[in-house]
């Protein structure tokens, strides 16, 4: 019993992600995947709305990333990224 229950819930979630993967288009407008989306629709429409958006959102959660200086201890489990340049 328990086996069917989690296939039902697999196929559900599935069913969720390809509705949100096809899904283009809302009210008419389209709906940009990742962020040159947004701004290429900004560029067509002559508007900066996806950008204000954009910026507003990335002011909020800014302060959920700490900057840890070269020399400062790094949290256990956590790994510095290398800027491979």
């Amino acid at each position: 019993m328990c086996l069917k229950k989690r296939d039902v819930i697999i196929s559900l979630v599935k069913q969720c992600n390809v509705k949100y993967l096809k899904k283009t288009h809302k009210y008419s407008l389209p709906l940009p995947k990742l962020v040159d989306d947004a701004l290429s629709i900004d560029r067509r429409s002559g508007s900066t709305l996806w950008a204000d958006t954009i910026t507003k959102e990335m002011k909020n959660i800014r302060v959920a990333f700490v900057t840890l200086e070269d020399s400062g201890n790094v949290p256990h489990g956590f790994q510095l990224l290398s800027n491979a340049t």
